[in-house]
């Protein structure tokens, strides 16, 4: 079986309507959160052909995800067992303020 994997990929070029900024988790340890979040939101974007394009909220998985670590760190399975059992709720409901204080 042959992959025909391209030289070089730009996704925003081939997905402008789902390419979103880049965002800071500030003094908290919450990559964990903010890429699951990410990845969420980008496929939600990319199977809906850009229909459903919403930000959603690290601090969802940061503060109500009990399978990880918070600010201290997280796994990648446990965030997918909340994510699938409980789901996220966009950022415009639950602005992220760990990395405050």
């Amino acid at each position: 079986m042959q992959l025909n994997i391209p030289w070089s990929f730009n996704w925003k070029t081939v997905n402008p309507a789902c390419t979103h900024s880049v965002r800071d988790q500030k003094s908290c340890g919450s990559c964990w959160a903010f890429s699951s979040a990410a990845m969420l939101e980008d496929r939600l974007c990319l199977y809906t052909n850009g229909l459903v394009n919403v930000r959603l909220s690290p601090e969802d998985l940061v503060t109500c995800n009990v399978l990880n670590g918070g600010c201290n760190g997280g796994m990648l399975t446990e965030t997918m067992i909340y994510l699938t059992n409980e789901g996220i709720v966009s950022d415009d409901c639950l602005p992220y303020e760990s990395g405050i204080g």
